[in-house]
């Protein structure tokens, strides 16, 4: 759960590359039907008949899919070997035992792994919900010119992370509660005789033989390489045969394609720049706005340095390890990788993975230290009746411009005096120049401090200034302190209204 906090994109990258394998299986499931109709069409052997038409039949009742698929990379299907302990088998194994006859085409009902999650459906869609009300609450702030926090920014990123991986996942089963056991009549030195591989030690299950090699393409292979390298220590697992796969052991056997190595570009270049959008934000205190900066930087820095390493090391490979090494076999980033002595390894991996932790963790943690010294403006809530000009009668009505203008009092309507200082401007000791020589200045206190104070708005002036006004009162206490600021910067004496915005035009104003 923490790694998922702290590293989002990274579940988003595991996730692509498991829905990249995923499909694989299918594909390699269909081919291999392809072969059984070829095989009953053509008629040329009669050996094997029996058991293509059974296969064939198994596979016509239940269609190998992407659910069946994510539910085998998870460990939900084990097999049992005669004098063996029972052990998980992924999609691509389950490919190769198919096709060597080892076992029958597993007839697994879609229905019945669904059933095996029924709270997966409704946690999901709950947490959708959750997503889209964040989402619709991010929008009208910005419609309506109100200013997010760092925290929420975060939960942007983190939300646009969770699509993409919702969208990757959506076939993919909550969990594994009861594996599904197929029976196997080979013993295990039988299937390892007949691939041409002898015994020997396994790292999880005896058909790792059938695990596909990493791709020269992967993405995500050489962080986990990296990860590995920095706190593995040699750990291996407790138990083997292992009773289920972790997230980081399925590679599609035949690599990622062009498109999704520019999905993958793409997708983590909009998000390390959605944290470079709060680059202006306000922040309790200048050195954690410095920090912020400098951390989105980094992420975004080490994300070019990343990418461009996958790119060298996945063209100079071989090169590298018949230079560096004498190798003829290591043909990826990782066949050189791991050639290296365990600790220059070390030293080349650990300074990248603990900066990009410490980046992502400051981004993550200062999300919810910023909270701690808000500006009143960022809780101000979404006035909903307006976000899409919703305006009561009054408001919007475009036949009464003239009305709302000639009650805009004259001491509030003359023209700021260039270059005037504004003591409400929080650090800037002069009026920004789009502020000069406007009309009349409008803010709607209900939004800000749940008071009725409005000063009277004039549309022309809300055409020209373009500009989030709420910002120019964001270091304001109450609505007490906010008059008397305006008086300092506009004149004396203010003109207020005390009522709701909906009741400002039969309210006539009163002086203080």
């Amino acid at each position: 759960m923490l790694f998922t906090v702290f590293f989002p994109e990274v579940l988003t990258g595991v996730a692509a590359e498991q829905w990249r394998s995923a499909c694989q299986a299918v594909e390699d499931f269909a081919q291999l039907k392809r072969e059984w109709e070829a095989a009953l069409g053509s008629g040329s052997s009669s050996k094997g008949i029996p058991r293509t038409e059974n296969n064939l039949a198994r596979f016509q009742r239940s269609p190998w899919t992407m659910r069946h698929a994510f539910f085998a990379d998870m460990g939900g299907v084990h097999l049992k070997c005669p004098e063996y302990p029972t052990f998980p088998v992924n999609s691509h194994q389950l490919v190769y035992l198919v096709a060597h006859n080892h076992i029958e085409y597993p007839e697994i009902k879609a229905k019945a792994i669904w059933d095996r999650n029924k709270a997966d459906t409704f946690s999901r869609i709950l947490t959708l919900v959750q997503i889209i009300w964040f989402m619709i609450q991010a929008i009208g702030r910005w419609a309506q010119h109100l200013a997010l926090s760092t925290f929420e920014l975060s939960c942007l990123a983190f939300i646009f992370c969770s699509i993409n991986t919702f969208f990757f996942f959506r076939h993919k089963p909550r969990d594994v509660e009861t594996p599904c056991l197929l029976a196997c009549n080979a013993t295990i030195a039988e299937i390892l005789a007949e691939a041409g591989d002898r015994p020997k030690p396994y790292t999880q299950t005896p058909l790792d033989f059938v695990k596909p090699p990493v791709s020269r393409t992967s993405l995500i292979a050489p962080f986990w390489f990296g990860i590995r390298v920095c706190f593995d220590w040699g750990k291996h697992a407790d138990e083997l045969p292992v009773q289920a796969f972790g997230n980081s052991t399925v590679t599609p056997p035949r690599g990622i394609r062009v498109t999704d190595i520019v999905y993958g570009n793409l997708f983590t270049t909009a998000y390390f720049g959605i944290h470079l959008a709060g680059w202006n934000f306000t922040f309790p205190t200048r050195a954690e706005q410095i920090l912020w900066r400098v951390s989105s930087l980094t992420l975004l820095g080490l994300l070019i340095f990343y990418l461009f390493a996958i790119a060298f090391g996945t063209v100079m490979a071989n090169r590298l390890a018949r230079w560096l090494f004498n190798d003829h076999d290591a043909t990826t980033i990782l066949g050189v990788a791991n050639l290296l002595p365990r600790w220059v390894a070390i030293m080349v991996h650990s300074p990248v993975v603990v900066i990009y932790a410490l980046a992502r963790s400051y981004i993550v943690v200062e999300g919810f230290s910023a909270l701690r010294a808000l500006p009143i403006i960022y809780v101000s809530a979404v006035f909903w009746k307006n976000l899409f000009h919703l305006r009561t009668q009054h408001a919007v009505n475009n036949s009464r411009p003239e009305r709302l203008q000639h009650r805009v009092p004259a001491a509030i309507r003359k023209p700021f005096r260039s270059g005037s200082a504004n003591p409400s401007y929080g650090m800037d000791s002069k009026l920004p120049r789009k502020l000069q020589g406007i009309e009349a200045i409008t803010l709607d206190l209900t939004r800000a401090y749940g008071r009725g104070y409005v000063f009277l708005p004039s549309k022309e002036w809300l055409r020209r200034l373009k500009y989030t006004v709420p910002a120019v009162f964001n270091i304001l206490a109450s609505a007490e302190e906010l008059v008397k600021k305006t008086d300092d910067a506009f004149g004396n004496p203010s003109y207020i209204c005390a009522g709701r915005t909906d009741e400002i035009v039969n309210t006539c104003p009163k002086k203080r």
